[in-house]
């Protein structure tokens, strides 16, 4: 339960303690572990929802996945949802098309400053330039 809930960011300290502790177990009846899609698969996910072309879309899921893996790691404390990366692709289109521009408010601005600051590096090596 552990590391994934204690570092979500809660709203309220409320909820802040209902996600830290066994309670979302508890209320729940079964946990359900599943993957994220592999690249292809969510990549053309991006594509179809977000309107972005296969190239970025392959980028977005790199940074994505590299994310994952830091996270699975511990090196980081922030994970990437293919709901994240829809986010990012729509705002993408919305940039039109610059996908460094449209990390700061759908990736970056949501994350604390360590991973804001690592994810940001990420970013950076797959589309370059500055965010």
């Amino acid at each position: 339960m552990c590391l994934f809930f204690e570092s979500v960011r809660a709203a309220s300290i409320a909820m802040q303690a209902f996600v830290c502790t066994r309670a979302p177990s508890d209320r729940f009846g079964i946990v359900i572990a599943c993957e994220y899609p592999n690249a292809d698969h969510e990549a053309k996910i991006l594509c179809a929802k977000g309107d972005v072309s296969a190239k970025v879309a392959e980028k977005m899921v790199r940074v994505a996945r590299k994310v994952r893996e830091s996270f699975a790691n511990e090196a980081c404390f922030c994970t990437f949802s293919t709901r994240r990366l829809i986010a990012w692709a729509k705002m993408t289109t919305r940039f039109s098309g610059d996908a460094r521009k449209a990390s700061r408010p759908t990736v970056l601005n949501k994350l604390g400053r360590e991973d804001s600051e690592f994810v940001n590096g990420l970013i950076q090596r797959y589309f370059g330039g500055d965010v």
